[in-house]
């Protein structure tokens, strides 16, 4: 055997690799068994990551556990226990268990990325949990777990989660915990302060009461966290940004107390100093401003602001959340902005803005994904959009406005996404609104220009002109080739869906719904023969090439 092969981290790199194959965890399997030198990092790739806790039990002796049905009606399976454990029953487990750095707890099917085919995973019956809890030897049930990810729904399940967490755990995720009291979740969040000093992530999907924030704020080095919480006040949010290693903070709080600047600053004077994504959701407009006015200068990388709908927005505040949008955050920093609406459904009538309040951002040379969708209508025309392009030359993700209905005083059209196509090269998404009545150059229908890298187009409600559905869809198919089947949408939100074309003032939304239906069918026909004549050009280029070099020869 070659000496490189006698190096653990080698075969690491190199078993890695092999996982990542079809059949690979099958293949690891074998490897294990073929030689002493392969079996440890074999094992250790093998185990490294386990969405199912039975596989780990199962290594126990085979008179402890057995495996059923739950009932004739379910494929799912469950373990329980037939009888007591034994001090021997240990053996194996640990050997393994010590292996396992991420473990998923409660998820009940796997979808295979090889066959698409969905996967029961195997049910692990209450008693077991209460049995290992007992029974479990001195020491950790997982030493070496990096990563827990919690998804049991059940509350009788929760208070077995204390199984796992340990001194080098480094993230938890609870995804699932219906039922559990604020006094239970308080208690839990406090022992994690002792028994999981060293956590650098914590999301949880229950609620957090404002004692159960306190204690996560004892977890000094935490760098990622996302909660749910029962209120959040300017004095809680401090001692989040007192954190001096958080860099990435989600939070969503059933109400808001006292966030203006004054308070904000009263409590700290240097908040977030590490923080780079930031996304607290359900704030207004005000709120948001004065957020970011408290945190500037940062360095921000992701910002996400989902506007509260239940209080009233004006466009004087959303104007004043762009303008601290460009005074706080850095532009060569910001790579990823989302400003949106809680509620797409309208709960008042529409505000307009012209979009050339959104010319701050324009500032924001890097940034990649872009969706602007608040609640005031932001009125495009085909020269912002251009504006834009030349702007954020790493475009990869742009939407405007695709959820409002109204186009009052709207100027997009289809010659206006022209722009993206020749300044924007890695641009894969689109969502804007446009009117795709204007007249198409049926010789070249979009200048000869084209982006490949677009994956994905949504229009929402666009207006076209009834019966010219062919050419939008020759000039949208020249202009981005190689869109997926089904990924170019229009008119497809549960209104759009139900219009009934024999009520009268609805009939004209139903003939522009179903026009955009038949570019969607036609779209793929027209890019199917654009792809053969490309090919054709290739081919006929190649032939040419090589003609021309053997003459050369023959000189």
């Amino acid at each position: 055997m070659h000496r490189c092969l006698q190096v653990p981290e080698i075969l690491s790199l190199i078993f890695l690799q092999v996982e990542q194959e079809p059949g690979g965890k099958k293949t690891l399997a074998a490897l294990a068994r073929t030689c002493h030198a392969f079996h440890d990092p074999a094992l250790d790739v093998l185990w490294y990551e386990q969405q199912d806790f039975s596989t780990l039990l199962k290594c126990m002796p085979s008179d402890l556990w057995n495996e059923s049905r739950i009932d004739r009606h379910t494929p799912r399976l469950i373990l329980k226990f037939r009888r007591s454990m034994l001090p021997d029953d240990w053996a194996r487990f640990s050997n393994h268990a010590s292996r396992i750095r991420v473990l998923h707890l409660g998820t009940q099917f796997l979808v295979s990325s090889a066959t698409s085919r969905v996967i029961h995973l195997t049910l692990v019956d209450l008693e077991v949990f209460r049995l290992l809890s007992i029974y479990r030897p001195l020491g950790v049930l997982l030493p070496n777990l990096r990563h827990l990810h919690w998804s049991y729904s059940l509350e009788e399940t929760f208070p077995y989660i204390h199984l796992f967490p340990h001194a080098n755990l480094s993230g938890l995720d609870i995804w699932a915990a219906v039922g559990i009291s604020d006094e239970e979740r308080t208690l839990f969040l406090s022992r994690l302060t002792t028994t999981s000093p060293k956590l650098l992530r914590l999301h949880s999907a229950g609620t957090v009461s404002v004692m159960g924030l306190q204690q996560v704020c004892r977890i000094r080095h935490l760098q990622d966290i996302s909660l749910l919480l029962s209120s959040l006040s300017a004095a809680e949010l401090a001692l989040l940004a007192g954190l001096s290693s958080l860099a990435r903070i989600s939070i969503r709080a059933q109400q808001y107390q006292d966030i203006t600047v004054q308070c904000l600053r009263s409590h700290c004077h240097e908040p977030f100093v590490s923080l780079r994504c930031l996304m607290i959701l359900g704030l207004n407009s005000e709120s948001y401003t004065a957020l970011l006015l408290w945190i500037s200068p940062s360095h921000l990388q992701e910002l996400t602001c989902e506007i509260d709908r239940s209080t009233p927005a004006s466009t004087v505040s959303f104007k004043a959340l762009i303008d601290a949008v460009a005074q706080s955050c850095s532009p060569t920093s910001l790579s990823y902005l989302e400003i949106i609406d809680s509620a797409p459904e309208p709960t008042f009538p529409e505000l307009h803005l012209e979009a050339a309040s959104l010319r701050p951002l324009l500032a924001f040379g890097n940034l990649a994904t872009v969706f602007i969708d608040p609640p005031i209508f932001i009125v495009m025309d085909n020269s912002m959009l251009q504006e834009m392009a030349l702007a954020w030359p790493d475009l990869e993700y742009l939407s405007i406005g695709v959820e409002r209905r109204s186009l009052r005083g709207y100027e997009v059209t289809l010659q206006g996404l022209i722009p993206l196509v020749e300044h924007c090269p890695r641009l894969k998404n689109l969502g804007v609104v446009l009117h795709a009545t204007t007249k198409i150059d049926a010789v070249k229908p979009a200048n000869g220009v084209s982006v490949s890298s677009v994956k994905h187009l949504k229009f929402g409600r666009s207006t076209i002109t009834v019966g010219r559905a062919m050419e939008v869809a020759a000039f949208l198919s020249a202009l981005f080739p190689k869109v997926g089947l089904w990924s170019l949408s229009a008119w497809d939100d549960d209104d759009a869906e139900n219009l009934d074309a024999e009520v009268a003032e609805e009939v004209e939304d139903c003939a522009i719904r179903d026009a955009w239906r038949e570019v969607s069918r036609a779209y793929p026909l027209f890019a199917m023969v654009r792809e053969q004549e490309q090919r054709q050009s290739q081919t006929q280029t190649q032939g040419h090439l090589v003609v021309g070099a053997g003459s050369s020869q023959l000189l």
